[in-house]
């Protein structure tokens, strides 16, 4: 729910420091007259304490909250040990960090958060760190493992709260289920009387059923604060604190908008009472709210016993890989599929949904499913690309794929990972945000998912099988697709269309998708504009655009909106190669049909209108498009780029030769055969799965760890090529330490022509923070960098002769596939791993591999 426009007036403080000194009445800094107003208008509107948080280098608002509490109660000491619950986006992190005071005091801020949460770089030091997790089910010795010397906390901070959707009995009952935890986790065991029918029954709100710690994290002394939504219930929070804790108040921060119905319980001094919680005292509460304190207690009850709040909903979906026929261009072939689809289903779930997928393979190929831009955090057995976290599933044999979607939401898709087998067995991956969450942008009419790919009248194993073997370029293909159909610009595929039916005035949110093999597409529709508001599953700053371009393995979410009336035409929205280097490629169009459905005029055929999509070499428009994509960089998904880094790479990406097997004759440049590589390292796939090496520590023979982290042999990369061209080859990673933060430069260079190379990152998502052409100078480009909104992606193209700065932070355990999502270059070893070792926490380790994980043939 919108707050409704407010003026407020508000005594404004002059020169107030970054500390707590200057706080006082009603928290608001600047400089200005006493009785200064600020307007606000929306719930998200930039209002004054927005504003002043920016000024003063606080990621949100929500620091004046914590800094009004610290002012009046103190309770964050010099030294002390904080922990804050829900910490993101990290403005009590901040707070907290100032409130320790100087660093060599000492002191620890640790936030948890199910989103991944990177330490803000303004008021924070090395004591503030950050956890990714469920609150909801960490078991309290975890928790208190995260303590200095594992003594627990002396301060519990919990800004939990509920995503608001307008029923206040759900609300409430959300409001205290996160409350309650909170409490739990401080003191221990809570018991609260469930009613079931005439008899009493008791609920531990534990971690989990299997934590039956009753001691609690909160240290003696120690202080706690619980958001909670305000209700007449919240008067059996008070009597149960004031149990355990010499002080107990009630603060409704000057800081808080004026239509919301946050609160915060603030317990100060925690004794050490540990007498179970007495249902009698809520009688105190009066006979006018025992109904809505009852009501509250079975909505707890049943929530609890569902375990439904954080942990989402489980998912089940079977994956049965058969051979289908299938007819395209007046060609019939078998072909690949799940399910017997073409595309293969379309998967929808909520974020933090978990999914399970049994995949089955009944056919002769062996074959992988790799789940495109999931961050796989604790299951990096499910990211899927052959040889790298598993086997391949051999025919006959089934693997269940097990990972959560926590933290992420937005247009993914999942696509087979081995040889060429995703030309056909491809599909979309749709995560809804949590409910109650609303879209960044106003609510679509509908959503369509529509997904560009490429067809091959050949099977295109056999494609790929005959080019490595000869050494040359391989055959194109025959047509793209949308949606799997080629659409009517191609023989005999008029009745194989993709139409869209819209009605006028309405707004469609397209999901689009790009899985073809080998080629960027350019993306557009007659007569029309789009807005651009997300790629890579990240909200981006809207902008209108004429047309789009989309890498292999890129997805971007874009909002049509229908003319208001019925137009005298129907229009093709079109696909077609943006190609930037010098091997031959399919140059056809594919295209769908846009249709006003008017049930008037059903019978009258109309003029089809096409796109003016830009040239196939038109670079200058791609760098337009790319350059305007930025991130939201807001309160609610805010950037989280490094802005410290540790670790700096400088990766060339390119084609090159390998020498012709003797007595062989190759099709490659001068009598050789293609190859592509990174930093001239040639990757070389191990016959056992890269990551049980790494986990069993059994890397002999499996991979090395000597990845150059620079060019070994530098030269004028985008100049003249050097004379030899040939590229090394073998099994080599790069291992980071847990939480190291990584800048690379990835550098395109000339051998073999300059081309534009999508690279896709498996396991993380990066920060795009600069691009150019030519040679990347290290000592000039990056003060050019781009720190404050950059786009977040999983998959971005080196630009065609340039080079492309990206920054991400290796936080996710495991073996981690680099590659270009061309797959010719792909074939040809222009790929490489991150190795990311354990980190010291239970949830930072990668855990043991599932009983089911195929195993390799030797």
């Amino acid at each position: 729910m919108a707050c409704k426009s407010l003026t407020s007036t508000r005594p404004i403080y002059r020169g107030v420091p970054q500390t707590l000194a200057g706080l006082k009445g009603l928290v608001t800094f600047g400089g200005g007259e006493r009785g200064k107003t600020a307007t606000m208008s929306g719930a998200g509107a930039p209002d004054f304490f927005y504003r002043e948080a920016q000024r003063l280098g606080y990621v949100a608002r929500s620091a004046f909250k914590l800094l009004q509490m610290q002012k009046q109660h103190k309770l964050i000491t010099s030294g002390a040990s904080v922990l804050d619950l829900g910490c993101a986006p990290g403005a009590w992190l901040q707070v907290a960090c100032q409130s320790l005071g100087a660093l060599e005091k000492g002191g620890a801020v640790v936030g948890i958060d199910l989103k991944k949460m990177k330490v803000p770089s303004s008021h924070c030091d090395s004591r503030v760190r950050t956890v990714c997790a469920d609150v909801m089910s960490l078991l309290k010795e975890q928790v208190r493992a995260m303590s200095p010397q594992e003594r627990g906390f002396s301060v519990i901070l919990s800004d939990m709260c509920p995503t608001v959707s307008g029923i206040t009995a759900k609300d409430t009952a959300l409001s205290c289920q996160l409350g309650m935890r909170a409490l739990s986790l401080a003191v221990g065991k809570v018991p609260l009387p469930c009613s079931a029918g005439d008899s009493n029954t008791e609920l531990h709100l534990n971690s989990t059923g299997l934590d039956a710690n009753e001691v609690g994290v909160l240290r003696r002394g120690g202080n706690l604060v619980i958001k909670l939504l305000e209700s007449e219930e919240n008067a059996g929070f008070m009597k149960f604190c004031r149990q355990r804790f010499t002080k107990v108040s009630w603060l409704r921060p000057k800081a808080t908008r004026s239509c919301s119905r946050e609160i915060y319980l603030i317990c100060q001094g925690r004794n050490s009472l540990t007498t179970p919680f007495n249902p009698l005292h809520l009688q105190a509460v009066g006979r006018r709210s025992m109904g809505g304190v009852r009501t509250f207690l079975l909505a707890v009850c049943i929530l609890f016993s569902s375990a439904q709040l954080s942990a989402g909903v489980t998912r089940h979906y079977k994956f049965d890989i058969t051979l289908r026929n299938a007819t395209r261009l007046c060609t019939t072939k078998s072909i690949v599929t799940v399910n017997g689809q073409f595309p293969g289903p379309r998967i929808v779930v909520r974020e933090g949904d978990r999914l399970v997928v049994k995949v089955v393979n009944h056919v002769r190929s062996d074959i992988t499913i790799h789940w495109h831009g999931i961050r796989q955090v604790q299951s990096g057995w499910a990211d899927g690309p052959e040889y790298i976290t598993q086997c391949p599933i051999r025919t006959g044999q089934s693997y269940v794929y097990n990972f959560t979607t926590a933290g992420q939401r937005g247009t993914l898709w999942w696509h087979a990972h081995a040889s060429w087998l995703r030309a056909t067995v491809y599909g979309s991956l749709i995560i809804l945000p949590e409910r109650g969450v609303p879209y960044p942008f106003a609510r679509p009419y509908k959503e369509v998912p529509i997904i560009l790919g490429e067809w091959f009248n050949a099977d295109p194993e056999a494609v790929i099988a005959q080019a490595l073997r000869t050494g040359g370029g391989p055959n194109v293909s025959d047509a793209y697709t949308i949606n799997g159909l080629p659409g009517p610009l191609y023989n005999c595929s008029g009745k194989d269309t993709f139409k869209l039916k819209v009605k006028p005035g309405k707004t469609y949110l397209l999901r689009l998708i790009n899985a073809a093999l080998n080629d960027e597409l350019f993306f557009g529709i007659a007569n029309h504009t789009v807005t651009v508001v997300e790629t890579d599953a990240n909200y981006v700053k809207p902008f209108d655009a004429e047309a789009l371009v989309i890498t292999p393995g890129q997805t971007a979410n874009v909002l049509l909106h229908a003319k208001p009336t019925f137009p005298n035409a129907a229009f093709l929205f079109a696909a077609r190669p943006y190609a930037t280097g010098q091997g031959t490629f399919d140059n056809t169009t594919t295209a769908g049909v846009l249709e006003y459905h008017n049930p008037n005029r059903a019978s009258t055929k109309l003029p089809l209108l096409r796109p003016a999509l830009p040239s196939l070499n038109d670079t200058a428009n791609v760098t337009n498009f790319t350059n305007k994509l930025r991130s939201l960089a807001d309160d609610r998904y805010p950037s989280d780029v490094p802005r410290t880094v540790d670790q700096r790479f400088y990766f060339t990406v390119g084609l090159g030769t390998d020498p012709c097997p003797t007595n062989r004759t190759c099709q490659g440049p001068n009598g050789t055969k293609f190859a592509a590589s990174v930093n001239n390292a040639s990757f070389v796939f191990p016959s056992t799965a890269l990551l049980q090496a790494h986990y069993y520590s059994q890397s002999n023979g499996v991979y090395t760890t000597d990845f150059p982290d620079i060019p070994p042999f530098p030269f004028n990369y985008t100049g003249t090529p050097p004379n030899n061209t040939f590229v090394s080859k073998g099994t080599k990673v790069v291992v980071l330490p847990f939480n190291t933060s990584v800048e690379l430069v990835l550098q395109d260079t000339s051998i073999q022509g300059i081309e534009n190379h999508p690279m896709h990152l498996h396991g993380h998502n990066f920060h795009v923070v600069g691009q150019g052409f030519g040679n990347y100078d290290p000592v000039t480009d990056p003060s050019n960098f781009n720190l404050v909104d950059p786009v977040e992606k999983n998959t971005a193209g080196v630009p065609v002769g340039g080079w492309l700065a990206i920054r991400f932070r290796a936080d996710n355990p495991g073996a981690w596939l680099m590659h270009c999502h061309i797959d010719l270059h792909l074939s040809w070893g222009l790929k490489m791993v991150w190795v990311v070792n354990d980190g010291p926490l239970p949830n930072q380790k990668l855990p043991p591999p599932p009983s089911d994980l195929p195993r390799c043939i030797s």
